[in-house]
């Protein structure tokens, strides 16, 4: 099993994906790049206060967001630098 140490020697696995948990103001508008764990909705909710808010994020980087063969989900992933109007 893949562990790392997070903080005061709590371990998680690295192979278990977790969603962040952001509060408004945790991000600002302008360029943010993408962490793992980010979701759109939990983006939103940190520069809106309201997670359904995420379409505004994801009209403005449309061409930049892909998604899953079925159409139903926007994929993000670490490293991606959005725009956050």
């Amino acid at each position: 099993q893949d562990t790392a140490i997070i903080s005061n020697n709590t371990t998680v696995d690295v192979n278990t994906w977790v969603a962040t948990d952001y509060k408004q103001g945790d991000i600002a508008k302008g360029n943010y790049t993408v962490k793992s764990g980010d979701t759109l909705w939990e983006i939103a909710e940190a520069v809106y206060g309201d997670g359904t808010q995420w379409v505004n994020i994801l009209q403005a980087n449309s061409s930049n967001i892909d998604y899953l063969p079925n159409g139903q989900q926007a994929l993000i992933f670490p490293g991606q630098v959005l725009v956050i109007p």
